[in-house]
Formats: structure tokens, C-alpha cells, sequence
């Protein structure tokens, strides 16, 4: 052993390294599966918002003299109702992600810190 112990730390930094090293796959994969689990949530969030604006809003609309069954119009008011809810928030949702994609390219792309950006 030397002089405050560097002599005998090589071999036991490289335990420590090596156990750090296959330590932190194992933190990356926890750390994926939460974020998998957190998106799964809001997903599900996101879906039990829209089921409830749409019985909400097409109820409302629809059912103008509530009983123990719906009337035929009623039920063919409401069947409109939701598909057209449905597919404007498609239209809507699709819009949407194409908009944050090309976002995400343009930043992707873009020259960091361009001197010439300022003379365009």
C-alpha cells in the first residue's frame, strides 16, 4: 500500500465502475417503464375526458325530455352526435401531432447560434 492508499485504489475503482456500469441500465429501464406507465395514464385520462364531453355535450343536445328509454330519434340524434364528436377530435388530435412533429423537425434542423441568421 502506498502513501494515503493510491497504490491498492486502482483494482477497487474498477469493481466500483463496473457495478455503476451495470447498475445504470437498470435505473434507464425503471426510468422507461415509469414513463411508459405515465403516458399510459394521461392516455387514459385524455380518453375518459373526451367519453365524458361527448355524453355530456350530445345528452344535452339530444335528450330533450329525459325518461326510462330513449325515443328512436333520440337514440339516432345521439349516435350522430358522437360520431361527428369523435371524428372532429380525430381531425383535431391528427392536426395537432402533425404540427408538434414539424415543430420538433424545425428545431431538430435549425443552425444553433447562427451569426448570418441575424442579416435574413
Amino acid at each position: 500500500m502506498s502513501f494515503f492508499g493510491r497504490g491498492s485504489s486502482s483494482s477497487s475503482n474498477s469493481g466500483t465502475t463496473s457495478a455503476l456500469s451495470t447498475a445504470k441500465p437498470d435505473v434507464q429501464a425503471q426510468a422507461n417503464a415509469l414513463k411508459q406507465a405515465i403516458s399510459q395514464q394521461i392516455a387514459t385520462t385524455n380518453a375518459q375526458g373526451l367519453i365524458d364531453a361527448v355524453n355530456h355535450k350530445c345528452f344535452q343536445k339530444c335528450v330533450t325530455k329525459p325518461s326510462d328509454k330513449l325515443s328512436s330519434s333520440e337514440e339516432g340524434c345521439l349516435d350522430r352526435c358522437m360520431q361527428r364528436y369523435l371524428e372532429a377530435y380525430d381531425i383535431i388530435n391528427r392536426t395537432y401531432m402533425a404540427r408538434v412533429a414539424k415543430e420538433r423537425d424545425v428545431q431538430r434542423f435549425a443552425p444553433a447560434g447562427n451569426a448570418d441568421d441575424e442579416f435574413l
